[in-house]
């Protein structure tokens, strides 16, 4: 479901940036820059929802230190550093760059650290689950 949401905020996005730059200012100069960086800013808005159901998954598995770690990795470990960097190189639009670049990383780190942690914590949870009904037999 968050990969559907995801696909169906970023298709018409790119299919109408325009809608965006209306909504503030219509002016052409305003318009053309909607057009040319809206799509670097939002190519991560697909795995945005993914890596915010999967941290979702962590704390209701009682991982909540790792899902609190993964969310400010996003924004303080990843985001800010690309902001400083790319924008070093590549000036206003290493800013816009950053963002989407941020999204695709840390959900995709997001997704390596919980499908790798899955099975041990199934397997610390099904073992936990023996004993309990293994003591009330």
């Amino acid at each position: 479901m968050a990969l559907g949401f995801g696909i169906s905020l970023y298709l018409p996005s790119m299919a109408f940036p325009d809608l965006y730059a209306y909504i503030f200012n219509a002016d052409e100069e305003v318009l053309g820059l909607v057009r040319t960086y809206a799509p670097l800013f939002l190519v991560g808005t697909i795995m945005f929802p993914i890596q915010m159901t999967l941290q979702n998954l962590n704390v209701a598995f009682g991982q909540a230190k790792s899902a609190i770690v993964l969310a400010v990795m996003r924004k303080v470990g990843i985001l800010i550093p690309l902001c400083f960097v790319l924008s070093h190189f590549l000036s206003y639009p290493g800013v816009y760059m950053s963002e989407g670049i941020a999204d695709l990383v840390a959900g995709t780190i997001t997704g390596i650290v919980i499908f790798s942690t899955f099975p041990r914590i199934i397997r610390r949870r099904s073992e936990s689950a023996k004993k309990y009904v293994g003591n009330d037999s």
